[in-house]
C-alpha cells in the first residue's frame, strides 16, 4: 500500500514588479505593474531641470496597478522621470519623449 502525493506547481506573478511602455513614446504611454497592496498610489513627472509637469493618484484594485498617462502633445522631446509613490516605497522611471 503506498500513498501518492502530487504538487502543481504554477508561475507566480512578480508582485511589485513595475514596468513603464513603450519607452521611447509620443507622451503616450502606459504604466503597469502588481503590488503588494490595494491603495492610492502617486505618479509624478519631472522634465530635465527637476520640474515637476504632472502630478496624480490612480487607485489600485486587486493589487493591480494600470493606467493610461497620455501627455501627448504636452510634452516637448526629452529626457523625464516618473517617480512612483506605491507600496511605502519610491520607484523612479526614466523615459525618452520623441516628437515627430
Amino acid at each position: 500500500d503506498s500513498t501518492d502525493i502530487w504538487v502543481n506547481i504554477g508561475d507566480v506573478a512578480d508582485t511589485g514588479f513595475i514596468v513603464l511602455y513603450p519607452n521611447a513614446n509620443d507622451g503616450n504611454f502606459y504604466l503597469k505593474g502588481l503590488l503588494y497592496n490595494n491603495q492610492q498610489a502617486e505618479i509624478s513627472i519631472f522634465n530635465d531641470a527637476g520640474q515637476m509637469v504632472y502630478l496624480t493618484t490612480v487607485p489600485v484594485a486587486d493589487k493591480l496597478l494600470y493606467t493610461n498617462i497620455n501627455m501627448k502633445g504636452a510634452l516637448s522631446g526629452g529626457v523625464y522621470m516618473l517617480k512612483l509613490k506605491a507600496d511605502g516605497k519610491l520607484r523612479v522611471f526614466k523615459f525618452v519623449v520623441v516628437r515627430r
